[in-house]
Protein backbone atom coordinates (compact mmCIF):
# COMPACT_ATOMS: atom_id res chain seq x y z
CA UNK A 1 0.00 0.00 0.00
CA UNK A 2 3.14 2.79 0.90
CA UNK A 3 4.56 1.56 -2.59
CA UNK A 4 1.46 2.48 -3.90
CA UNK A 5 0.95 5.79 -3.11
CA UNK A 6 4.64 6.76 -3.44
CA UNK A 7 4.06 5.50 -7.20
CA UNK A 8 1.12 7.57 -7.29
CA UNK A 9 2.58 10.50 -5.80
CA UNK A 10 5.59 10.58 -7.95
CA UNK A 11 3.31 10.36 -10.74
CA UNK A 12 1.67 13.22 -10.04
CA UNK A 13 4.61 15.31 -9.36
CA UNK A 14 6.27 14.07 -12.10
CA UNK A 15 3.39 14.93 -14.14
CA UNK A 16 3.29 18.60 -12.28
CA UNK A 17 6.77 18.94 -13.27
CA UNK A 18 6.42 18.42 -16.80
CA UNK A 19 3.09 20.49 -17.11
CA UNK A 20 5.23 23.65 -15.58
CA UNK A 21 7.93 23.02 -18.16
CA UNK A 22 5.83 22.94 -20.97
CA UNK A 23 5.98 26.85 -21.45
CA UNK A 24 3.39 29.66 -21.30
CA UNK A 25 0.41 28.94 -22.54
CA UNK A 26 0.03 30.97 -26.30
CA UNK A 27 -3.74 32.56 -26.57
CA UNK A 28 -3.71 34.46 -30.18
CA UNK A 29 -5.91 37.21 -29.07
CA UNK A 30 -5.40 38.64 -32.23
CA UNK A 31 -8.97 37.66 -34.31
CA UNK A 32 -9.66 38.52 -38.47
CA UNK A 33 -13.19 39.60 -39.75
CA UNK A 34 -14.15 39.35 -43.46
CA UNK A 35 -16.96 41.63 -44.86
CA UNK A 36 -17.86 41.89 -48.72
CA UNK A 37 -20.35 42.74 -51.19
CA UNK A 38 -22.67 40.02 -52.38
CA UNK A 39 -22.54 41.78 -55.98
CA UNK A 40 -19.64 42.77 -57.69
CA UNK A 41 -19.08 46.72 -58.53
CA UNK A 42 -17.83 46.95 -62.09
CA UNK A 43 -16.87 43.38 -62.45
CA UNK A 44 -14.97 42.89 -58.91
CA UNK A 45 -16.12 41.97 -55.54
CA UNK A 46 -14.56 44.68 -52.83
CA UNK A 47 -14.08 43.26 -49.63
CA UNK A 48 -11.88 44.04 -46.12
CA UNK A 49 -10.23 42.10 -43.58
CA UNK A 50 -9.94 43.65 -40.36
CA UNK A 51 -7.65 42.22 -37.62
CA UNK A 52 -8.65 42.92 -33.98
CA UNK A 53 -6.89 42.21 -30.89
CA UNK A 54 -8.59 41.29 -27.65
CA UNK A 55 -9.55 44.83 -27.07
CA UNK A 56 -11.27 45.44 -30.14
CA UNK A 57 -8.09 47.93 -31.31
CA UNK A 58 -7.35 47.38 -35.16
CA UNK A 59 -3.66 45.97 -35.61
CA UNK A 60 -4.18 45.16 -39.34
CA UNK A 61 -6.40 46.24 -42.35
CA UNK A 62 -6.84 44.94 -45.73
CA UNK A 63 -9.38 46.65 -48.13
CA UNK A 64 -9.01 45.69 -51.94
CA UNK A 65 -11.16 43.93 -54.66
CA UNK A 66 -11.41 40.18 -55.97
CA UNK A 67 -12.41 39.43 -59.61
CA UNK A 68 -15.94 38.02 -60.10
CA UNK A 69 -15.19 35.46 -62.18
CA UNK A 70 -11.36 34.85 -60.27
CA UNK A 71 -10.99 36.00 -57.05
CA UNK A 72 -7.49 35.21 -56.88
CA UNK A 73 -6.91 38.26 -59.27
CA UNK A 74 -6.83 41.80 -57.23
CA UNK A 75 -7.94 44.61 -58.46
CA UNK A 76 -4.78 46.67 -56.77
CA UNK A 77 -2.62 44.16 -58.90
CA UNK A 78 -4.42 44.63 -62.43
CA UNK A 79 -2.35 46.46 -64.69
CA UNK A 80 -5.35 46.72 -67.23
CA UNK A 81 -7.82 47.98 -64.35
CA UNK A 82 -5.32 50.28 -63.70
CA UNK A 83 -4.85 51.70 -67.29
CA UNK A 84 -8.36 52.10 -67.56
CA UNK A 85 -8.44 53.80 -64.16
CA UNK A 86 -5.91 56.67 -65.21
CA UNK A 87 -7.66 57.33 -68.25
CA UNK A 88 -10.23 58.70 -67.01
CA UNK A 89 -8.91 59.89 -63.28
CA UNK A 90 -5.23 60.48 -64.05
CA UNK A 91 -4.66 62.16 -60.84
CA UNK A 92 -6.00 59.81 -58.52
CA UNK A 93 -4.12 55.92 -58.38
CA UNK A 94 -6.27 53.71 -56.77
CA UNK A 95 -3.58 52.31 -55.18
CA UNK A 96 -3.46 55.63 -53.43
CA UNK A 97 -6.83 55.73 -52.66
CA UNK A 98 -6.82 52.18 -51.12
CA UNK A 99 -4.25 52.55 -48.66
CA UNK A 100 -4.81 56.17 -47.80
CA UNK A 101 -8.07 55.01 -46.35
CA UNK A 102 -6.46 52.11 -44.56
CA UNK A 103 -3.98 54.10 -42.99
CA UNK A 104 -6.41 56.54 -41.89
CA UNK A 105 -8.52 53.86 -40.14
CA UNK A 106 -5.53 52.37 -38.36
CA UNK A 107 -4.34 55.67 -37.25
CA UNK A 108 -7.95 56.76 -35.84
CA UNK A 109 -9.66 53.44 -34.93
CA UNK A 110 -12.67 54.87 -36.01
CA UNK A 111 -14.46 54.56 -39.53
CA UNK A 112 -16.46 57.74 -38.58
CA UNK A 113 -13.54 59.75 -38.39
CA UNK A 114 -12.28 58.40 -41.46
CA UNK A 115 -12.42 61.38 -44.54
CA UNK A 116 -13.57 60.32 -48.02
CA UNK A 117 -10.46 60.78 -50.57
CA UNK A 118 -10.70 63.01 -53.34
CA UNK A 119 -11.12 61.33 -56.23
CA UNK A 120 -11.82 58.24 -54.84
CA UNK A 121 -15.45 58.58 -53.36
CA UNK A 122 -16.97 55.13 -55.09
CA UNK A 123 -14.39 53.10 -53.20
CA UNK A 124 -14.70 55.28 -50.21
CA UNK A 125 -18.09 54.67 -49.79
CA UNK A 126 -17.70 50.99 -50.08
CA UNK A 127 -14.61 50.91 -47.23
CA UNK A 128 -17.09 53.05 -44.94
CA UNK A 129 -19.82 50.55 -45.58
CA UNK A 130 -17.90 47.69 -44.97
CA UNK A 131 -16.06 48.52 -41.92
CA UNK A 132 -19.27 49.82 -40.26
CA UNK A 133 -21.03 47.46 -40.98
CA UNK A 134 -18.78 44.14 -39.94
CA UNK A 135 -17.71 46.28 -36.72
CA UNK A 136 -20.95 46.89 -35.92
CA UNK A 137 -22.38 42.91 -36.91
CA UNK A 138 -19.42 41.13 -36.19
CA UNK A 139 -16.45 42.73 -34.14
CA UNK A 140 -18.51 44.10 -31.62
CA UNK A 141 -20.43 40.60 -30.91
CA UNK A 142 -16.73 38.87 -31.81
CA UNK A 143 -19.08 37.28 -34.14
CA UNK A 144 -16.21 35.04 -36.15
CA UNK A 145 -18.33 34.56 -39.35
CA UNK A 146 -18.00 35.77 -42.67
CA UNK A 147 -20.05 39.02 -43.23
CA UNK A 148 -21.89 38.89 -46.75
CA UNK A 149 -23.74 42.51 -47.36
CA UNK A 150 -26.27 42.91 -50.09
CA UNK A 151 -25.54 45.66 -51.99
CA UNK A 152 -27.63 44.92 -54.85
CA UNK A 153 -29.23 48.25 -53.66
CA UNK A 154 -26.98 50.21 -52.70
CA UNK A 155 -25.76 53.30 -55.03
CA UNK A 156 -22.13 51.65 -55.32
Amino acid sequence: MKRSLTILFTGIVALGCLTGCSGKDTVDTNTVYHAEYANPVHGYIPFVDLTVDANKKITSITYNWKKEDDSSVLKSDDEEYAKTWRSVNPDMDQNVARENLMNQLQEKQDISKVDTVAGATMASTEFKELVSKLMKERVQKGNKKELVIDNSTSST
